[in-house]
């Protein structure tokens, strides 16, 4: 693992948004969040502590020792959310199916918690029937991501990824982000399968963070740095069995996506019939079984 970056400066972003934002100019520092075109943009800050209330916290490895540091000061910005950051796109032709697709991005400092563990996301699990897609834009990170096939087969795998790179996190999947280098920007889009309306969607659910946190137990796995490497620990591991590693994306995104291979960029420029048609391919692939592990 490189040397992280210094985040408390201040990090300039622009080299990593990619183009069709109409973003000239982003810069993020911890406290004072990121600033578009020199404008601020509103945004929701995640400490340490606020992981640590009950109920449905996510895992730790010790999380006595994670209190005792909050009380002593060590409460470190685990991540600034930037939600719906861009506007909505419609899931499909019919406006009576689905809610849409929504944007996001998540900027992550750099940081070691007091039990060794790196800066990382809150970690949940998604809805069943939503499919979720992450680009890294600076930085580099590890994601952990784990379910059940369509058969009932368990799947567990883990995905680092560097600047351009995709995930794939499947429908219903639980997944969790590590800080490797920061500054770490990760943009991602989400929607439901095309379905009739019935009860919450996903993302209306998504919007109550006890219930978007705490609908399942997380899986009982984390990282930490361990005679100066980084290791998954866990009594999940033991069931679940060791990560498989997975680099590479489905054939459904990678047809769907443009020369410059960006996932704003597709979620911008698609036309509405097309975000349709990826949605179906990836629900059809799905049910045959053809990802994450065909």
């Amino acid at each position: 693992m490189t040397a992280a970056t210094n985040f408390s400066r201040g990090t300039d972003l622009r080299a990593a948004l990619p183009l069709g934002w109409g973003f000239h100019h982003a810069t993020y520092q911890p406290g004072h969040g990121l600033r578009l075109n020199g404008r601020p943009y509103a945004g929701t800050t995640r400490r340490l502590a606020d992981m640590l209330r009950p109920p449905g916290g996510p895992y730790f490895l010790d999380v006595p020792a994670l209190h005792q540091a909050v009380r002593t000061g060590d409460n470190p910005v685990m991540y600034d959310a930037y939600r719906d950051i861009l506007p909505q796109r419609p899931a499909c032709t019919d406006a009576e199916i689905g809610e849409g697709w929504s944007a996001d991005l998540v900027i992550y400092p750099a940081g070691v918690l007091a039990t060794g563990e790196p800066i990382r996301s809150t970690g949940h699990w998604n809805g069943a029937n939503q499919l979720e897609i992450f680009q890294t834009l600076a930085g580099r990170n590890l994601m952990i991501v784990s379910g059940w096939r369509p058969d009932g087969s368990r799947y567990l795998y883990q995905h680092t990824s560097g600047p351009g790179d995709l995930v794939v996190v499947p429908f219903g999947a639980w997944h969790l982000t590590y800080v490797l280098d920061a500054p770490t920007a990760v943009f991602n889009i989400y929607a439901d399968r095309l379905r009739p309306a019935r009860g919450p969607s996903s993302r209306a659910a998504g919007k109550d963070s006890q219930f978007k946190y705490g609908r399942r137990d997380p899986l009982r796995i984390a990282m930490r740095n361990r005679d100066g490497g980084l290791c998954l620990e866990g009594p999940d591991l033991t069931p679940w069995g060791r990560p498989q590693p997975c680099d590479g994306i489905p054939h459904w995104l990678s047809h769907n996506l443009g020369p410059e291979k960006s996932l704003c960029e597709l979620y911008i420029t698609r036309s509405v019939g097309l975000l349709e048609q990826l949605m179906t391919a990836a629900d059809t692939a799905w049910k045959n079984q053809d990802w994450p592990f065909g």
